[in-house]
């Protein structure tokens, strides 16, 4: 066995009750979620809450990746129902646009 085998071992066996520990803060807190009254706030405040622009903000919704609904003109997004990318989530959407006809590159 290597040292960086035995290293890794070592690291996962100290990590172990962390991790299970993170999955269970985890899953509270996805209970907790569900369990709040919807939030439902301007499109823009949505946006400007998830780091996104407006557009995007708009996208999301129509697409029904934002859960809303409209209120006359306005569109209402329930930000109860929301949360920002993790990174691996932003690496994966980088990947998945370099990987389009001209590296992602253009119009959007």
């Amino acid at each position: 066995m290597s040292l960086e085998d035995t290293l890794a071992a070592l690291l996962d066996a100290r990590l172990a009750p962390l991790r299970a520990d993170l999955e269970r803060v985890t899953a509270e807190l996805a209970a907790v979620r569900r369990a709040l009254p919807s939030q439902f706030v301007p499109l823009k405040e949505a946006a400007a809450r998830m780091g996104v622009s407006e557009k995007t903000g708009y996208r999301r919704f129509d697409s029904g990746e934002w859960p809303g609904r409209r209120d006359g003109r306005k569109v209402l997004i329930d930000l109860s129902a929301l949360r920002p990318m993790t990174h691996d989530e932003v690496a994966r959407t980088a990947q998945k646009l370099r990987a389009l006809p001209g590296g992602g590159h253009g119009s959007t």
